[in-house]
């Protein structure tokens, strides 16, 4: 049989070296380096700050790469920054908006502005190659809410924590290669999953689709 669910043995290393960063980052101890914003209201995200991401991922794989690429200038006046990252192979981008504290975009951003996207869309590139996901999905849940009550609905502008948090779970359910594997990925990852489908239903949808049509991918693949 041949068809594209097929991978050299190239491809099959990569998948296993990226399985491997992405669970050694995944399993690094953040909570020492945890900060609260002040957003407004009652919304107070937690974060890591760029300077303790880059730390932590540098000392875990010395040859983690970054860049920004060009910014993009919309014609309302606002800016979009984005941000690439690499260990070896394993790469991901990101792209966010110049925006104030408040997570609304600026219009007309000065130099500072900018240079502070950057700085916070690195900190979620970073994010997507494992290290603090948590943190975009839900899972910084105070440790006093029993474990079997519900996630708290979030605000509208804390969605995008799991937009980003989709998007790495996509890229890696697209580079499986094994159907036990992949069942294996959705399991290990059904905290964030649980947390996306209350507080963000279609993008809990969209990775739910991914998944099962990777799954009928690969299922055909065995037949």
């Amino acid at each position: 049989m041949s068809g594209d669910i097929y991978k050299d043995d190239d491809d099959v290393k990569d998948f296993n070296s990226n399985r491997e960063i992405w669970d050694t980052l995944r399993a690094i101890d953040i909570a020492p380096y945890i900060e609260t914003r002040n957003a407004g209201g009652s919304f107070k995200p937690s974060y890591i700050s760029w300077a303790n991401a880059l730390l932590l991922v540098t000392n875990a794989f010395p040859e983690f790469e970054y860049n920004f690429d060009d910014d993009e200038y919309i014609p309302d006046g606002s800016v979009m920054v984005s941000c690439d990252v690499n260990i070896g192979e394993f790469s991901r981008s990101i792209s966010l908006p110049v925006m104030d504290n408040r997570f609304k975009a600026i219009q007309n951003p000065n130099a500072r502005d900018i240079s502070d996207a950057r700085m916070r869309c690195l900190a979620k590139a970073i994010a997507c190659l494992g290290l603090g996901l948590q943190l975009y999905s839900g899972e910084d849940i105070p440790a006093s809410v029993p474990s079997n009550s519900p996630p708290a609905p979030v605000a509208k502008e804390d969605k995008e924590k799991y937009t980003v948090a989709a998007t790495a779970l996509l890229a890696l359910i697209e580079e499986e290669t094994e159907l036990d594997n992949l069942r294996a990925f959705w399991g290990d990852n059904k905290k964030v999953l649980a947390d996306m489908e209350v507080n963000a239903k279609d993008v809990f949808k969209s990775v739910l689709s991914q998944f099962k049509a990777k799954a009928e991918e690969l299922q055909k693949g065995t037949e």
